[in-house]
């Protein structure tokens, strides 16, 4: 038996059921099968760098966790609801927003899957376990974890069990309620069920196109009945996990009432595990993790499938990310003024002393392209921070119609970097950024924030030797500028170098890059220069002893 532990640090779980509208006040628990295996599905696309399709492992271990309805260990919960009104084109829509909330901070769901996994099967579930940063709706934060083997696994120990009807009839008595939860067709039953439907199928199109021709006083051909029988076979997915990543849109418009290749299971769910009492707030926790470091994954959809901004494209998708999340805190969820994400006092002022989060391009799966933006401050993030980030949905870029932005990971930069490392989709030097070296060379081109002169401190290397040191970095042992031919050979021309025309313009559009040499490692991440908080003048430790990224 292979079980998940999931965790909600925010103590509260949003998802509507499948069979049910949002406004029906209705909360899916425990969460459906079907559920899971869709986001364990999405991780495998946005974190493990899976292409157009998962490997034959993860296809594997899919179908493995199909063919069973596995059990659950569900925490205490408490039902609660918000009513609030929601702008939409032509005006306001009252929203009825059902979710639970756990009153324990250390509440966990246990799924259990009656499975037995290879080697290999079981290494890629750890990952897209690991890899789960929410479930349901985004503000549904969790954090997931495959129990090790030998580990208190019982259904029945602690919580609420939770079963399908048949499987436990008769063991938690009769005070219990039967729901139905939608679960994936096991792979042999999708195949005889899409050849059932296709036949089905094919033969109401053949009957009408049969009707058609006699109407012309004809006969079909056999070039005629293969056209039918292909138009029949393309309304059915091929197999499950195309089922499975279909889009809701796409089978609600071709009229199905339910997605295809799923089946309604019958669980039972004890009374007592929802309680419908008042719950007080949620204490504290003073062992809370320290968050300073936000990751957004960055999708995009093209001619040619996913299609991601280029790292020349840098600053405007930067600036562009910062005004959402600015707009959202303001506009949307009502917080007013983040100053960690303005960059901004409370009086319109600047925040000073770069106490303000910076925007960081990462191209963690190459290819020069940004998939990843790290979000990074000095100081904590305040939970309204934290929220408004999880809360980004699109972004516009040049060539690219929609851009998918969506909260990946988050705690602080050793934490961000350790998931990195051990990540086998990440290339290795673009981690480089984010660790201690003695070393550092740019990854984006730098832009002077001051006139240049030919002497004192107004010099490139009078200027990032000032900068330097405002930031907190030692005196540097040695700065050396790259020539023209190194940038580009290191493709560090052609980025866009300035702001919007409403902002504070560089001095000049010029961009210089260099080799910084310290005497002792410094802490990264290090971005120098004009924009610097919208990414430009990054630098990457070259010398960088990082268990591992080397």
């Amino acid at each position: 038996m292979e079980t998940i532990s999931i965790e909600f640090p925010a103590g509260r779980y949003h998802a509507t059921p499948w069979d049910a509208h949002v406004n029906e006040g209705r909360v899916e628990w425990p969460p459906s099968p079907w559920r899971l295996l869709r986001a364990l599905l999405a991780v495998g696309y946005t974190k493990l760098g899976w292409g157009d399709y998962p490997d034959a492992v993860a296809s594997d271990l899919i179908a493995k966790l199909a063919a069973v309805s596995p059990t659950y260990t569900v925490p205490l919960a408490t039902a609660a609801h918000t009513r609030h009104y929601m702008p939409i084109k032509d005006g306001t829509s009252k929203i009825f927003d059902a979710f639970l909330r756990f009153a324990d901070p250390n509440a966990r769901l246990l799924v259990h899957y009656d499975v037995t996994l290879t080697d290999d099967e079981r290494d890629t579930l750890v990952r897209l376990v690991e890899g789960l940063t929410y479930l349901g709706r985004a503000e549904s934060w969790t954090v997931a974890e495959l129990m090790a083997n030998g580990a208190d696994r019982d259904p029945s120990s602690g919580g609420f069990c939770c079963a399908p009807w048949k499987a436990n009839s008769g063991s938690v008595g009769d005070a219990s309620n039967r729901i139905r939860l939608l679960q994936a067709l096991p792979s042999d039953d999708f195949d005889e069920w899409r050849a059932m439907q296709v036949n089905v199928t094919a033969e109401a199109l053949e009957a009408e196109e049969a009707s058609k021709q006699s109407a012309k006083g004809k006969t079909m051909t056999a070039a005629q009945l293969k056209k039918v029988r292909q138009r029949a076979e393309a309304l059915y997915p091929n197999q499950l996990l195309d089922a499975l990543q279909a889009e809701t849109a796409t089978w609600q418009s071709q009229g199905w009432p339910q997605p295809p290749g799923s089946q309604w299971i019958d669980y039972r769910v004890p009374v007592d595990a929802i309680d419908q009492r008042p719950l007080s707030p949620i204490p504290a926790n003073p062992k809370q993790a320290r968050v300073n470091a936000v990751v957004l994954a960055v999708d995009g959809d093209g001619k040619s499938g996913t299609v991601r901004p280029l790292m020349k494209r840098t600053l405007p998708l930067m600036e562009l990310v910062h005004s959402e999340s600015v707009r959202k805190a303001t506009s949307e969820l009502g917080f007013g003024n983040i100053p960690e994400l303005s960059g901004k006092n409370d009086d319109g002022s600047i925040l000073r002393g770069h106490r303000h989060a910076s925007w960081i391009p990462l191209s963690l799966f190459g290819r020069g392209r940004i998939d990843h933006i790290l979000v990074h401050c000095r100081e904590e993030f305040s939970p309204q921070a934290i929220a408004t980030l999880a809360s980004i949905r699109w972004a516009y870029a040049k060539g690219i119609e929609k851009l998918s932005i969506n909260l990946a990971g988050m705690g602080d930069l050793d934490q961000i970097l350790d998931q990195l490392r051990r990540s086998p989709s990440c290339r290795s030097t673009t981690n480089l950024s984010l660790t201690s070296a003695k070393t550092w060379e740019s990854v984006t081109p730098l832009v002077l924030r001051k006139y240049l002169q030919k002497h004192g401190k107004k010099t490139p290397e009078g200027q990032l030797r000032e900068e330097l040191i405002e930031r907190g970095f030692d005196e540097p042992k040695s700065i050396r500028f790259w020539s023209a031919e190194e940038m580009v050979g290191s493709r560090l021309k052609g980025y866009v170098l300035a702001r919007k025309s409403t902002k504070r313009q560089p001095p000049m559009e010029r961009s210089f890059a260099a080799t910084i040499e310290f005497d002792r490692p410094q802490s990264g991440p290090i971005l120098l220069g004009y924009a610097s908080h919208f990414g430009l003048g990054l630098f990457k430790g070259v010398d960088a002893n990082a268990d591992g990224i080397e």
